[in-house]
């Protein structure tokens, strides 16, 4: 059974709103770490390690209007 050591996550966002418009930016994984973030082995695959890595690095931008 192998084990996970400890892993890193940022995430970074911005937002701002004029009026009835709003404006949203975030950036998850900030710095693209591949970090293990879950072993614990897995019985039914027991010839190795499986490496459950952190999602790459996510951008997204949301523009957003009241009505």
């Amino acid at each position: 059974m192998s084990r996970s050591a400890g892993y890193l996550t940022s995430q970074i966002g911005v937002s701002a709103e004029i009026g009835r418009w709003g404006v949203r930016a975030s950036v998850d994984n900030l710095l693209n770490r591949d970090d293990d973030t879950f072993s614990f082995g897995n019985p039914f695959y027991p010839q190795g390690d499986i490496s459950t890595p952190q999602q790459p690095i996510t951008g997204r931008l949301a523009v957003t209007a009241r009505f």
